[in-house]
């Protein structure tokens, strides 16, 4: 009987059950949060398929886009390459790795010199990201008096609204060989804004550094510290490091820095509390460049890189020696040593570029 009536009590219990819960679900205010985890649900649902379609690669520009570049007369000077009936032009459509993209980053003087300038390539493939600096006192194949790079896209604009990037186009083709499919030009605001809405960027400055400028005053301790956005920009535009330890000469010290920091702006852009800021971000970003990505593509870009983490990261400086020509300095490109670089690192192309895919000025040693 114990066992029977154990057997009774049990099921009892369990039909007492059901009412409790129907009770409970016909609680006015469990409907009202039911309904709206259901709401939830289908925007995240909705959200995740508005993201998929929209946030995609960039679509690559005219791959023939050498050909559709027209450079301003009055500047470029492009002298006739070696003939060699053993080199075979580009054919984007069948050469193209899959892939790859590949961009300008620049960073503009308010003169409207570019103080900055990088080459890069995005292999989602392999998942990397390198960025190959370029000196901006390289010197290019113009037919300007003063030869150097930075200040084709200021001259570019002289002739034009749009010529500028042309320009540079051109001779940063002359120079790695091949033209980017994209470029992203950012003032000195912009820059400032990035780094003061991170909160800051913690930074091992190498040297004291101090000078005055025609717009600014660089003064900054070495050391271990948390730079905010216009300490930032002092120190990537600090140059005197000629003659200290493991600088060189100015632009290439400057360089150094300038990846140093860009590593550390990675990492920190990065972590937890900056993924909440992509938002704001991308509003700086549009305030404040100049470039061909839409504001899709720029979030893509900036999402993918933080998926790959900062070890996709890598940073390369294009090979020059200082050299005297026409009463002025210049970074004359070590061809050799820069085609193993770009080959390496930023050739979107599944042929290797040549010496004569290069228009470098031949000066006697």
């Amino acid at each position: 009987m114990k066992l029977f009536g154990g057997s009774i009590s049990s099921r009892r219990s369990g039909g007492t059950k059901m009412p409790q819960l129907m009770n409970f679900f016909n609680k006015k205010w469990v409907r009202v949060i039911t309904i709206i985890m259901a709401v939830m649900g289908t925007g995240i649902i909705s959200g995740v398929a508005w993201w998929n379609h929209n946030i995609v690669p960039p679509e690559i520009p005219g791959l023939d886009i050498p050909d559709a570049v027209e450079l301003p007369a009055f500047d470029i000077n492009r002298t006739p390459r070696p003939a060699d009936t053993e080199h075979v032009p580009f054919t984007p459509h069948s050469q193209r790795k899959p892939g790859v993209f590949t961009f300008i980053f620049l960073g503009k003087e308010n003169d409207g010199n570019t103080d900055t300038i990088m080459a890069g390539m995005l292999d989602t493939v392999n998942k990397t990201f390198n960025i190959v600096s370029i000196p901006r006192d390289t010197m290019v194949n113009v037919n300007r008096n003063i030869k150097k790079i930075n200040a084709a896209y200021g001259l570019g604009e002289l002739t034009g609204k749009g010529n500028g990037i042309l320009q540079l186009k051109g001779e940063i083709e002359t120079l790695i060989g091949f033209i980017p499919d994209f470029y992203a030009i950012v003032n000195y605001r912009g820059f400032t804004r990035l780094v003061d809405t991170m909160g800051g960027v913690n930074f091992n400055v190498p040297a004291n550094m101090y000078k005055v400028t025609d717009d600014m005053i660089i003064d900054l301790q070495r050391g271990q510290q948390k730079l905010n956005g216009n300490q930032a920009l002092q120190l990537v535009r600090y140059r005197d490091y000629t003659g200290r330890e493991g600088y060189g000469h100015d632009d290439y010290g400057r360089m150094a820095v300038q990846q140093e920091f860009l590593k550390a702006m990675g990492r920190q852009a990065i972590s937890l509390g900056n993924l909440f800021k992509l938002g704001e971000f991308m509003r700086i970003a549009e305030e404040n460049l100049i470039t061909d990505l839409s504001g899709t593509s720029m979030t893509w870009l900036a999402t993918t890189v933080m998926g790959y983490g900062t070890e996709c990261l890598s940073f390369h400086t294009l090979p020059t020696e200082s050299k005297r020509y026409n009463r002025g300095w210049y970074e004359h490109v070590l061809e050799e040593e820069a085609l193993e670089m770009i080959n390496r690192t930023i050739n979107p192309y599944t042929r290797d570029i040549t010496l004569e895919d290069l228009d470098i000025i031949k000066l006697s040693n």
